[in-house]
């Protein structure tokens, strides 16, 4: 399994980022329209160097 960072999006403009684990792009696609209903999949992605920068700044918010 690989890891892949989604960007979710509200009808009102609120932004939803998360790190799933799937098999595929389709499948990352699947379980995060399953999870967040209402959120709309706006971008989805493997590269290693977003998912890490988006988990360096999760934790920054975290320690603040």
């Amino acid at each position: 399994m690989k890891e892949y960072l989604v960007s979710l999006l509200t009808g009102r403009g609120r932004t939803k980022n998360i790190i799933v684990e799937a098999r595929s792009c389709q499948q990352a696609e699947e379980l995060a329209s399953q999870k967040y209903p209402s959120y709309e999949v706006s971008r989805i992605t493997a590269d290693e160097k977003d998912i890490r920068y988006f988990s360096t700044v999760k934790e920054m918010r975290k320690n603040k």
